[in-house]
C-alpha cells in the first residue's frame, strides 16, 4: 500500500520544492514605516488587503471566517490551498515599502519626517520586544525538571 510522503508532484512527476513566503526584514520595516508616513489614500487599502488575505491564508486554523468566505465568495473554492493567497501580501508589502521610501524622499519638513520615523522605530521595538521573552521560557513538566536536576547531580 502506497502512503503519501514528500513534496507535491508536478505533471511530469518531479517534486516541487515549496518554500514559505518571505519578504525580508527591511521590506517589512519600510512597509510599517509607510503606515506612519505614507499617503493615506494608498496605505489603507493595501493594509486592509494584507490583513484580509493573511486571515484567508490561515485556512483551517480560522475556520469560521474561512467557511464563510468559501461559501459566499465566488471562485474562492477553486484554490488548491488557502495559503496560495499569500502572494498578495508578497506583492503589497514591497509596494508599501516603496511608498514609505517615497514619502521620506519627498518630505519637505525633515523634523516631522524624523518624528514619524521615530514613531515607527518605537512601534517595531514594541512588536519585537514583548513576544521575544516567551521564546526563553522553558516548557517542561515537573517530572522532566526533576529528571534534569537528578541527571546533573
Amino acid at each position: 500500500m502506497m502512503y503519501y510522503w514528500g513534496g507535491i508532484k508536478d505533471v511530469g512527476g518531479n517534486t516541487l520544492h515549496i518554500r514559505p513566503p518571505y519578504c525580508g526584514a527591511i521590506i517589512c520595516f519600510l512597509a510599517i514605516l509607510a503606515c506612519f508616513i505614507g499617503d493615506p489614500k494608498h496605505k489603507w487599502w493595501a493594509v486592509t488587503a494584507i490583513g484580509f488575505t493573511m486571515m484567508m491564508s490561515w485556512g483551517y486554523y480560522f475556520s469560521g471566517f474561512n467557511n464563510f468566505i468559501f461559501d459566499y465568495f465566488p471562485l474562492y473554492n477553486k484554490f488548491r490551498a488557502p495559503s496560495m493567497i499569500l502572494v498578495i501580501p508578497q506583492l503589497l508589502l514591497p509596494l508599501l515599502a516603496m511608498l514609505g521610501v517615497d514619502a521620506i524622499v519627498k518630505s519637505t519638513a525633515p523634523k516631522t519626517a524624523l518624528a514619524q520615523i521615530q514613531k515607527s522605530i518605537h512601534c517595531h521595538r514594541r512588536c519585537f520586544r514583548y513576544p521575544v521573552p516567551a521564546v526563553y521560557v522553558v516548557y517542561l513538566s515537573h517530572r522532566q525538571r526533576h529528571q534534569i536536576t537528578e541527571a546533573g547531580t
